[in-house]
């Protein structure tokens, strides 16, 4: 079984690319690999994924995009995986995801992102994972939520309402780090 990488900026700048078929053994992606591919619509993540690097998905023209519930970790600089997709709206989090890897969907601030579903199975979510979502207004949380790592949701200025209601008849302990609503100046 062998483990497939794909390298920083490997498809960078092809803009006629359409149409990506990756291999389940795919483990990682390095930071920027689709970059400006703007004729992309659409992908499968592999679903055995485990680590994305930064701006994978930066001007490409995918809307909506599944995390598989593998994925352990996000390489992040200045911005995280799903950073420079300005075409993004909605993202899932695969049923089964334990810890969303800290700066998953740190964003920069012109992004579209209105929609973000989050599986009852997340524990933990990791530093500024969702960094920057402008356009979301509303999040719902499982009851097994143990964790808000910080800067989570730092400078999501549309969000309006959160709900941890969920959690009132578990025996959990629920900890929000420093900063993890900082900046939701709606909320």
């Amino acid at each position: 079984n062998c483990e497939l990488t794909i390298e920083n900026s490997a498809f960078a700048g092809c803009i006629n690319l359409e149409e990506v078929k990756l291999s389940e053994n795919v483990r990682r992606i390095g930071k920027m690999t689709f970059y400006n591919c703007n004729s992309l619509k659409q992908i499968k993540l592999p679903l055995k994924l485990k680590s994305l690097g930064s701006r994978v998905f930066g001007g490409t023209g995918i809307t909506s995009i599944t995390i598989p519930k593998t994925l352990e970790s996000v390489y992040s600089d200045n911005g995280g995986a799903l950073a420079g997709a300005k075409n993004l709206k909605e993202v899932i989090i695969e049923e089964g995801m334990e810890k969303i890897p800290s700066s998953l969907v740190y964003v920069d601030a012109d992004n579209q992102i209105q929609k973000v579903q989050i599986p009852s199975s997340v524990k933990e979510i990791g530093d500024w994972a969702f960094r920057n979502c402008v356009c979301l207004t509303e999040m719902s949380f499982g009851k097994g939520l143990e964790k808000v790592g910080a800067s989570a949701f730092y400078g999501c200025k549309g969000l309006k309402k959160i709900n941890f209601t969920d959690n009132a008849d578990t025996n959990c302990e629920l900890t929000i780090e420093n900063s993890a609503f900082a900046g939701c100046i709606n909320l």
